[in-house]
């Protein structure tokens, strides 16, 4: 089950969960730091694969470059 379903059936489960309204208040204050977690955490991956994009497409092949024209004067 992926993170999304369980979230979604966590909020179902509170939603028909019987109890004080204290009670229920507060799990619906756990269940929302728990999305946010969920979201932090995926907006953090997002980041971490753009970063290596950003790498891989830009940072590596300048840093070539430059180390193909040091040769080229070096041995000129």
């Amino acid at each position: 089950m992926s993170e999304p379903d369980f979230i979604e059936r966590l909020f179902v489960f509170e939603a028909t969960t019987p109890g004080s309204p204290e009670a229920r208040e507060a799990q619906h204050h756990v269940l929302m730091n728990l999305h946010r977690r969920i979201a932090v955490r995926e907006a953090d991956e997002r980041l971490i694969r753009m970063v290596n994009t950003t790498l891989r497409t830009v940072l590596i092949p300048v840093l070539g470059l430059a180390l193909l024209e040091l040769v080229r004067r070096l041995v000129s």
